[in-house]
C-alpha cells in the first residue's frame, strides 16, 4: 500500500493515501489538516519547492503524480485561474517562511511511477503546422496466466 505524508501548520504532519481522485485528496487534506474555512484551492509541492498541481488535474489518480512514502508540504493556490495569469503557491507549513520558492516547474515532463512523457523540439518546415513529438515508456509488470480448472474434477 502506498503513501504519502503531508506536512503543514506547526510542523504536523497527516499521512494520506493516494489511490484516489486528486479531487478528493486535496478535499480530504484541506478538511483534515484545518484548512476548510480558506476560500482557495489547495495542492501539493515537493520539499525542493514543485508544486505537484493536482488542482489542475481533478479527475485523475493522485498516485499517478507522487511517490510513494514521500513527504509534501501542503500550499495555497493564490490568483487567478485564469491563462493570462500564474498562481501563486503559498506554504501552509509554518516553518518553510521565505526559504523556498514554490512553482510548477514543468507540468508537460513528469517521471512519476515508471512513466516518462518527454518533449522534444522537431524541426519545422515552411507553411508546416508545428506539433511536438511525444515519446512515453510505460513499464508494465508481466502477469501469470492462471492454471484453468478442468469440468467435473
Amino acid at each position: 500500500m502506498s503513501f504519502i505524508t503531508v506536512k503543514y501548520g506547526a510542523g504536523e504532519e497527516k499521512i494520506l493515501n493516494p489511490n484516489c481522485l486528486s479531487a478528493v485528496l486535496l478535499g480530504y487534506a484541506k478538511k483534515t489538516c484545518g484548512f476548510e474555512n480558506i476560500p482557495e484551492n489547495v495542492d501539493l509541492a515537493s520539499e525542493s519547492g514543485e508544486v505537484i498541481d493536482l488542482v489542475s488535474k481533478p479527475k485523475e489518480y493522485a498516485k499517478k503524480y507522487v511517490e510513494p512514502r514521500t513527504s509534501y508540504i501542503l500550499v495555497k493556490c493564490v490568483g487567478d485561474d485564469s491563462e493570462d495569469s500564474s498562481l501563486n503557491y503559498v506554504p501552509l507549513l509554518d516553518q518553510v517562511g521565505d526559504k523556498i520558492k514554490f512553482a510548477v516547474t514543468n507540468p508537460t515532463a513528469r517521471v512519476r511511477r515508471g512513466k516518462q512523457v518527454k518533449v522534444e523540439k522537431q524541426e519545422q518546415k515552411p507553411g508546416q503546422v508545428k506539433q511536438p513529438q511525444v515519446e512515453v515508456k510505460v513499464n508494465v509488470p508481466q502477469q501469470q496466466p492462471k492454471p484453468q480448472k478442468k469440468p467435473g474434477k
